[in-house]
């Protein structure tokens, strides 16, 4: 039955590329722009969230059938279908719609970038839980060697190999969620600026980074200390925008700090779950993985934590912008990224972690004490922005610096 789950989630993710291909080659017979980009977003949306389940559901569980009687070996195996599988199917579905990218885009993006960009939105967000069942598997199987008297060589270079993959997760992930190279910021006074406003805030802003990017308008914490903004999205802000962005940029570093504290200890605290739950169900005579997946629930209940947590930390780093810098810029800051990445046509839609455009600005506005209007206004000025193209000109490239470290 495992294997035969295997062979059905790999086939099902073939099946999903090809769907996906079909239905960005159909979203460029729209006739309006925003139709093709909402069409081709839908469908890569829709491909990423199938494979990603395919991925951290039916590959892993198929893995714990088909190595039952090896629970240590079972959770490896797990652990590494959700770091693999969803690596090699959102690389493949890259090279399967790279080309309807590129024509609704309008720009000559290379495949990597491409890929690196279907990444950071999908394969990225499993990895903590995949290195961490890996590791898990690799202290059982350790454990075993130990407890029967056999040779725990390879069981200590496997507990090796997975804790050392599981501390360089985190600036892998820190780089691969950066949709551009990052280079020095050109701007000196406005660094110093956004230096100033971090150390108001009661941060310290170690570096600016900018992101040279292919018409993505982002900002983003990088880790505690540090943060980018691509040069797309710079090129359309204000400063009072700017700064608005980058405060709420800055508060994210006290919520990265908590991070650092509490999500080690959530992530080992579902791991000893897991391995107690599977223990105990061998000492009944239950098959392993039935332990195993006894224990789902609980790295369920983490997750759906982890993320109402992370919609709690946005609603409070636009508190902090509105706070240090005002509800005005930031809801026009806000509303550029929507026009600059046309996405104006989702304002009614809420992400997995972000409020829809309408309800976060409408919220902003409330906090900052300003009337409705001001809502409509924002976008108004947003999409004549968008439409504009790029307002400031930036310096040349300044030298290119590591994303990570």
């Amino acid at each position: 039955m495992g294997w035969a789950l295997i062979g059905t989630s790999v086939f099902a993710g073939l099946s999903t590329i090809f769907w996906a291909r079909a239905r960005a080659k159909r979203a460029l017979g729209r006739a309006r722009e925003a139709e093709r980009v909402a069409d081709l977003r839908r469908a890569l949306r829709h491909a990423s969230t199938l494979i990603t389940l395919f991925g951290i559901i039916a590959c892993p569980l198929g893995a714990l059938l088909a190595l039952a009687s090896a629970p240590s070996a079972g959770l490896q195996a797990a652990g590494g279908a959700i770091l693999v599988y969803p690596l090699v199917f959102v690389l493949l579905l890259s090279l399967a719609t790279l080309t309807p990218f590129r024509q609704v885009r309008g720009m000559d993006w290379d495949w990597a970038a491409y890929a690196e960009l279907l990444l950071s939105a999908t394969w990225a967000r499993f990895v903590p839980g995949g290195a961490t069942l890996a590791l898990g598997g690799s202290v059982l199987w350790l454990s075993e060697r130990l407890r029967d008297g056999g040779d725990p060589t390879y069981a200590s270079i496997a507990v090796a190999g997975t804790t050392a993959c599981w501390i360089l997760q985190w600036p892998i992930l820190s780089a691969i969620s950066l949709p551009g190279r990052a280079v020095e910021f050109p701007m000196k006074d406005l660094e110093a600026d956004a230096k100033q406003l971090a150390e108001k805030m009661g941060q310290r802003l170690r570096a600016l980074l900018l992101l040279r990017s292919r018409r993505i308008a982002g900002a983003f914490s990088v880790d505690i200390g540090r943060a980018a903004i691509t040069d797309y999205f710079l090129s359309a802000l204000t400063y009072e925008e700017f700064l608005a962005v980058m405060a709420h940029e800055f508060r994210h570093f006290e919520h990265r700090k908590r991070e650092t504290r509490i999500l080690p200890i959530a992530l080992c605290a579902c791991l000893a779950v897991t391995l107690l739950v599977s223990w105990l169900g061998s000492l009944a005579g239950v098959p392993p993985y039935f332990g195993a997946l006894a224990s789902l629930p609980a790295w369920a209940a983490f997750f759906r934590s982890q993320a109402k947590r992370r919609r709690l930390n946005e609603d409070d780093a636009d508190d902090a912008a509105i706070e240090f810098v005002g509800a005005l810029p930031l809801m026009s800051g806000i509303a550029k990224s929507y026009a600059l990445n046309m996405r104006i046509g989702d304002s009614s839609k809420r992400g997995a972690i972000h409020r829809s455009l309408l309800d976060r600005l409408h919220r902003i506005a409330a906090v900052g004490g300003l009337p409705d209007s001001t809502v409509e206004q924002a976008i108004q000025t947003a999409v004549a922005c968008a439409s504009q193209g790029t307002v400031v000109s930036l310096p040349s490239t300044p030298s290119e610096v590591p994303s990570h470290g």
